[in-house]
């Protein structure tokens, strides 16, 4: 039993270290992207004036750049799906909650996880805009500035460009169509983690759940054992 725990630790640790890692090497390399781009556009001297294909080039380099700060944090998101998944199980399954009968250290109890859950509920209640700007806020600026880089070089299109050639319009479309997929990227975004606690509290439901229906508890047993933890659940 203790292997098992050693082991579901070290991949929280895994989980909790690559959620820790990852995001600054995305921007790195939105940075990277970014950079080339401007050095190519340096070095070549591309002019904007009339030529509606070099505004499609930039676009197309900033579209890619939401896409991958989309998917990256959607990656982050399922690895802290997994994180609660672990942690939930931790909890039901070698936990109790600390009480004066329950002393943390004694006769093996284990209360970290409990714990970790509880102060968490009171302080994503009372700091909520930490928690969005800790997940996804560095994201979201990025995506931000890229949108509404996109959004001026239509601008741009418009005013400079002449559309009298079918190919021109067709390259203008396509430049609409980015700033409306940004949008939409904007959007979904901004719609992760807000269910971060709900998220917790099925995967604690369904293991608690789960060790009913095994018979690993009873609910007497886990009545004890988890006292208002297991009440406020239900």
């Amino acid at each position: 039993m203790i292997q098992e725990l050693q082991y579901l630790r070290d991949e929280l640790n895994q989980k909790i270290k690559f959620s820790g890692d990852h995001p600054q090497k995305v921007i790195n390399m939105i940075f990277l992207i970014w950079g080339a781009t401007s050095f190519f556009l340096g070095t070549n001297q591309i002019k904007f004036g009339d030529n509606v294909l070099n505004y499609l080039l930039i676009v197309t380099i900033f579209i890619f750049s939401n896409l991958i700060l989309f998917f990256s944090i959607r990656r982050i998101e399922g690895n802290m799906e997994g994180f609660i998944r672990i942690a939930a199980y931790i909890t039901v399954f070698y936990e109790r909650r600390p009480s004066k009968t329950a002393k943390v250290g004694v006769n093996n109890n284990i209360s970290w996880e409990i714990a970790s859950n509880e102060l968490g509920s009171y302080i994503e209640s009372n700091v909520k805009y930490k928690s969005w700007f800790i997940w996804k806020g560095e994201y979201m600026i990025f995506m931000i500035f890229s949108t509404l880089v996109i959004l001026a070089f239509m601008v741009m299109s418009v005013i400079t460009g002449k559309f009298e050639e079918i190919f021109k319009i067709f390259e203008f479309s396509i430049i609409c169509f980015y700033l409306l997929v940004s949008v939409w990227l904007l959007r979904k975004t901004n719609g992760l983690f807000k269910s971060f606690s709900e998220t917790k509290k099925k995967y604690l439901k369904a293991f608690f759940q789960y060790s009913l229906d095994t018979g690993h508890y009873t609910k007497e047993e886990i009545e004890e054992r988890f006292g208002d933890f297991w009440r406020k659940l239900t």
